[in-house]
């Protein structure tokens, strides 16, 4: 498939840069995927509520699992973009504070597939005749104003509008802001998008006209596709579900099964052509669930798994045989954390560095909207580099959209006390889990023991880590004490606050006394302090007066 495609944006009148957002991603066979967001402007931040929404359709769409059909992942990455928004303006505001409308277009093969939500529209002209696509969620209020019946992040669920359908060469495909069309009727349009076949020169017409009238601008933004030719009709890239027989020394697509590791019999080391790979599969209940949840959620788990292909991530691919039972890692010959304590501690330097990483790993997947959702030291490799201790980060598997609510996941011995009550996932508990795992490595045992899933367990007190290792700073006590406090608000409210305080220790001033998780001993302190304090005012003001 050949396209040419052009995309530009220019901010309206009132804002000082743009609360559209757009992005245009090529996909393998020539074809591409525009999307195009509009911040809705009573939002609480429009701009990053498009960005957002634009940046999990474009980012995600080519990693979607190979049994997906491109209308599946629209609706799973729109509800993913949907909870996001909604959940953040119920955590924030209370109401649906965080709306966007969405536009977007797959092209690939011989066909174009789209959704939108909201009045941002797709238009598609052919010939001498324009039409759109996509369906305008709008209606009219008695006094004349126009009013959103669909965004993402309106409600707890997105009314979408889905389309598909053939194309032609010389097609062209506009996706638009209303700041656009709402200058423009279709036909009018129709006859710009023919002569200028450009977005820029589309929006710059636009911006004119907008002078010419005197009217206020608002932001307009468009991508404009010309389909020059067409590519072989699309096949269906969904494989055949078998599972493989569990038994070292067994085939699976060319890979033999060595041994499972760390007791998990869905993870087994394999080897093909003299290199070791880590093969992770789907539970064997898969067989039998005729529901499909199973096979969903380890679908959803490899596509978190495998989409992001960074430095501080155990990478991890789709099997070339395109089966959908298992995916593929790396292997990293380098223990875990878990590992790692049954012979020793971490050193105060390592504890800290290891940190440092947690807090950028998770800020780089707050970026893409993600919480890791299950950090703990079965979760991170200790390596060796150039003589340091490096690491690396394992099991995306319950990755989830930040401020979302994904039930009790993880495990229970890391989770924020919130999240025993159904709390949403959010900086805060990830950093009580960065808190927990640094004490484990610290002091070789958990802040408040091991919880299992069906415990109701007490955070009110938990030692410092220094009383289980002398060696422990009391400026790293105290981190680490902010890090656990068993209300979120008394936690560091962001990765970026706790990494300052381990890279700058002379900033921590306060005590890990202090800390919410043993209230008893502050009080107790300041009791003897404040009696000590008065009787010595009293002996003053005695001999004062003598």
């Amino acid at each position: 498939m050949k396209l040419r495609i052009t995309s530009f944006g220019l901010p309206g009148s009132r804002h000082t840069e743009s609360e559209d957002a757009f992005a245009v991603s090529s996909l393998p066979d020539g074809g591409a995927l525009c999307v195009l967001s509009d911040g809705v402007s009573a939002a609480r931040d429009p701009r990053r509520c498009a960005e957002r929404v634009v940046r999990l359709l474009a980012e995600n769409f080519a990693a979607r699992p190979r049994d997906w059909s491109i209308r599946k992942t629209f609706d799973r990455l729109v509800e993913q973009a949907n909870n996001s928004l909604y959940a953040e303006g119920a955590y924030h505001d209370g109401i649906a504070s965080m709306q966007a409308t969405l536009a977007a277009a797959c092209m690939s093969g011989t066909r174009i597939y789209g959704v939108n939500a909201g009045d941002s529209p797709v238009l598609i002209l052919r010939n001498d005749s324009i039409r759109r696509l996509s369906k305008s969620h709008v209606r009219e209020n008695p006094d004349g104003f126009s009013v959103l019946t669909s965004a993402v992040g309106m409600g707890d669920a997105v009314t979408m509008h889905y389309f598909e359908e053939s194309l032609q060469e010389g097609d062209m495909i506009l996706i638009a802001s209303d700041g656009l069309t709402n200058l423009y009727p279709d036909t009018e349009l129709g006859e710009l998008v023919r002569r200028f076949r450009s977005a820029r020169s589309l929006v710059r017409a636009a911006q004119e006209l907008s002078g010419d009238q005197g009217v206020e601008m608002d932001d307009i933004s468009a991508i404009v596709v010309e389909v020059e030719e067409l590519g072989p009709e699309t096949v269906s890239e969904a494989a055949d579900f078998q599972l493989p027989k569990f038994a070292r020394g067994e085939l699976c697509d060319g890979y033999t099964l060595l041994r499972p590791m760390g007791g998990n019999p869905r993870v087994w080391l394999a080897e093909r052509e003299d290199n070791r790979h880590v093969l992770k599969f789907i539970p064997q209940e898969a067989e039998t669930d005729d529901s499909g949840m199973i096979r969903a959620r380890f679908a959803r788990e490899a596509w978190n798994a495998c989409r992001f292909d960074v430095d501080f991530l155990v990478r991890a691919y789709r099997p070339a045989s395109g089966s959908q039972s298992y995916y593929v890692m790396d292997y990293v010959d380098a223990p875990s954390l878990r590992f790692l304590l049954k012979s020793r501690r971490l050193g105060i330097d390592e504890t800290i560095e290891l940190g440092r990483f947690l807090c950028r790993s998770a800020q780089w997947l707050l970026r893409h909207e993600l919480i890791h959702g299950d950090l703990k030291p079965d979760n991170v490799l200790a390596l060796r580099e150039d003589g340091e201790i490096a690491f690396r980060l394992l099991d995306l598997g319950l990755a989830a959209p930040v401020f979302t609510d994904s039930g009790i996941s993880g495990t229970p011995t890391y989770l924020a006390p919130e999240r025993f009550a159904g709390a949403a996932l959010t900086e805060r508990t990830e950093i009580y889990s960065i808190g927990a795992t640094l004490y484990e490595m610290l002091t070789g045992r958990p802040p408040h023991g091991h919880i299992e899933r069906f415990q109701t367990p007490n955070f009110s007190r938990v030692r410092p880590p220094s009383h289980w290792n002398r060696n422990v700073p009391p400026w790293l006590d105290a981190v680490i004490f902010k890090c656990l406090a068993p209300r979120p608000n008394q936690r560091f409210e962001a990765y970026s606050e706790l990494l300052f305080a381990l890279d700058h220790p002379e900033s921590v001033t306060f005590s890990p006394l202090q800390q919410p998780g043993n209230p008893l001993l502050f009080y107790k302190i300041g009791f003897w302090v404040l009696l000590a304090v008065t009787l010595a005012l009293v002996f003053q003001i005695l001999a004062t007066h003598r």
